[in-house]
């Protein structure tokens, strides 16, 4: 039984419309290749068993988030940002996740202290071991007790908005090896100052973080990226 048809029809497309968007929004985040990503509509019509339309209206809405875009034949395909998106993106990291890091070491309880302890702890182990995917989730996760602690939902929205659009080539091979490697040492300077209380410290640690990410995010762009498919990919 279809769950959805006693719903409006309105509000039945809205709610197919954010299911498959959320669908999309995780194979783009899985599919790690900077190389680029054909979307069929009517194959992944048939896939969620939707009709064309929210696939669409989905496919709409992550072009606007500069996720997908349509080639020269009208076909969607998955993009990644180029240097000009990696700066603005970063310019919005640096004004959100600072302050993120601040608030919560002015906001932190005993009991979130060691929930993010708990989640460097788990992220140092998956990087030890090379467990790309378990890395990124306890990633997620350590983000996500800053932003509980922010309860800023409009910001938390940017934060994840941003951080998909980075997803592309953040996640690509080649920088996970080296974040994962720099980003413990990192996340756990923050953990240890937003524990602390120590709120300028804890941003700091936060923006240098983010400077680093950035820094080599253009540089793996620059040596990688436009070397293999142009400028212009």
């Amino acid at each position: 039984m279809d769950i959805l048809a006693d719903s409006p029809k309105s509000e039945q497309d809205r709610r197919l419309t954010e299911y498959v968007y959320e669908r999309l929004l995780t194979r783009l985040n899985e599919h790690t290749s900077i190389m680029s990503q054909q979307l069929s509509v009517s194959g992944l019509a048939r896939e969620l068993e939707v009709s064309r339309t929210p696939v669409v209206m989905a496919l709409m809405h992550l072009e606007n988030e500069r996720l997908v875009k349509r080639d020269g034949t009208g076909r969607w395909c998955a993009v990644s940002p180029g240097r000009k998106d990696i700066e603005e993106i970063f310019e919005l990291k640096q004004l959100i996740e600072p302050y993120a890091a601040r608030v919560a070491a002015e906001r932190i309880a005993p009991e979130d202290g060691d929930k993010l302890l708990a989640a460097v702890s788990k992220m140092e182990d998956h990087a030890a071991k090379g467990n790309v995917q378990e890395w990124l989730v306890a990633d997620g996760h350590f983000h996500g007790i800053l932003f509980d602690l922010v309860d800023n939902e409009r910001m938390t929205r940017l934060f994840v908005r941003s951080s998909n659009q980075m997803h592309k080539l953040a996640s690509s091979k080649m920088v996970l090896e080296l974040r994962m490697k720099t980003a413990c040492p990192a996340h756990r300077a923050i953990a240890e100052a937003v524990v602390a209380g120590d709120s300028e410290l804890a941003a700091k640690c936060a923006a240098d973080d983010l400077l680093e990410l950035r820094d080599y995010v253009l540089r793996f762009l620059e040596d990688v990226v436009v070397p293999l498919l142009g400028e212009e990919y």
